[in-house]
C-alpha cells in the first residue's frame, strides 16, 4: 500500500517483474488477484446492469484495472507491459461484461 510500481520494482527488483509477468493471476502476499476481483464484480455489474439505471460506484483503482480488462477481454500478459494500467475517462460496455 501507498508505493508505486516503480519503487516496488527498485526494491524488490526480479520478484516484482516476476510477479507482475502473472498478470491477471498476481496476487500480493494477503491480498487478491484482479482475476478474484472480477469474480466478485461479476454479480454487482450483472445487478446493475439489470436494473439499466445509470450508476456511480466509488472504489479504488484496483477494482477500475479489474473492471477494464473484464470489460476488453485483456489477460495483462504481454511482455514488459505493466498491469498498472493509466485511464481517466472510458466507456464499459456492461453487454461485454456480462458475457463470460
Amino acid at each position: 500500500e501507498g508505493r508505486t510500481l516503480t519503487d516496488l520494482r527498485a526494491e524488490i527488483g526480479n520478484l516484482m517483474v516476476a510477479w507482475e509477468a502473472r498478470g491477471l493471476d498476481f496476487r500480493a502476499p494477503g491480498g487478491e488477484s484482479p482475476r478474484e476481483v472480477q469474480v466478485r464484480l461479476r454479480s454487482f455489474l450483472a445487478e446493475r446492469a439489470q436494473t439499466k439505471q445509470p450508476t456511480i460506484a466509488v472504489c479504488h483503482r484496483g477494482v477500475i484495472r479489474a473492471t477494464y480488462a473484464l470489460a476488453i477481454g485483456w489477460e495483462a500478459r504481454i511482455k514488459g507491459l505493466s498491469i498498472a494500467l493509466s485511464m481517466e475517462v472510458f466507456s464499459l460496455s456492461t453487454k461485454r461484461l456480462l458475457m463470460e
